[in-house]
């Protein structure tokens, strides 16, 4: 919660929305968006490693997903911050 406080955002990454409800519960005045949760595809776990990795939250979907709470565009190639 200490790190909640002092960012303004969350990005829940996990299946359970427990997590999601506590923040949103005991935070909710702290909060400047809607808190975000990044999962998996809502299919079964499938046994093959390439469906495996579609059905699990990536990297890519993180990262997509922090963008968007920070609503980042993307940055045109040779630009520098």
């Amino acid at each position: 919660m200490t790190s909640l406080r002092s960012s303004f955002f969350v990005v829940v990454v996990e299946q359970d929305i427990s997590l999601t409800v506590h923040c949103i519960g005991r935070a909710f005045d702290y909060l400047d968006a809607p808190v975000i949760r990044c999962t998996g595809a809502d299919v079964p776990m499938p046994y093959a490693k390439l469906l495996e990795q579609n059905a699990v939250p990536q990297v890519f979907n993180v990262t997509e997903s922090v963008k968007h709470i920070l609503n980042i565009k993307q940055m045109p190639v040779g630009k520098r911050i």
